[in-house]
């Protein structure tokens, strides 16, 4: 899936979970949520994490692992649509932070936040800095690139945030909108 795909949850607030990315993928992770609009239960400080697993009885095994190791696991249940969903309540000692991202401050974010996300990846062999470290440090090469997408006469400078603010109709999992 293209980072245009993912929502702000998954970016931003899915790894302060401390579960790791190829872990998910591995167990057909889809993307998080903030919400589940098809959900009886409303639960504050949460996130939803949705899977379509490929292998039911290795995303058992993941499942059962998360029930022991993390602390922040409510419950799980499957949807309408034959797929997984994992609630998990926010980590506390982030609270502030998870607002400013939601006020799209990602630079404004605690370093202790912060430290959840690599500072580099691999991307076709070569290594290069994660999204969002560019993200939070504001890098040029990310504002040169909103610059160029935007047109040539857009400049972006230090005042601005390189991601957009949170749309949160894009943020609840909501499966009668998603037919249309």
């Amino acid at each position: 899936m293209i980072v245009e795909d993912k929502t702000i949850t998954t970016i931003f607030i899915v790894p302060t979970l401390g579960i790791d990315k190829p872990i998910l993928n591995e167990n057909g992770f889809i993307n998080g949520y903030l919400d589940d609009f098809n959900y009886d239960i409303d639960y504050e400080d949460v996130i939803y994490l949705l899977f379509k697993p490929k292998n039911l009885n290795a995303f058992k095994i993941f499942l059962e692992g998360i029930y022991e190791n993390n602390k922040l696991i409510i419950e799980d249940y499957n949807s309408e649509k034959d797929e997984i969903i994992i609630i998990f309540k926010l980590n506390e000692k982030f609270k502030e932070d998870y607002d400013l991202i939601l006020a799209g401050k990602y630079s404004e974010t605690s370093e202790e936040f912060k430290d959840n996300f690599p500072k580099t990846v691999i991307i076709n062999g070569k290594e290069t800095k994660s999204l969002q470290a560019m993200i939070f440090d504001k890098d040029p090469k990310l504002a040169r690139y909103w610059s160029k997408f935007l047109g040539d006469d857009t400049v972006i400078d230090d005042s601005l945030e390189l991601w957009p603010v949170i749309n949160l109709n894009k943020e609840i999992l909501n499966y009668e909108e998603n037919d249309k």
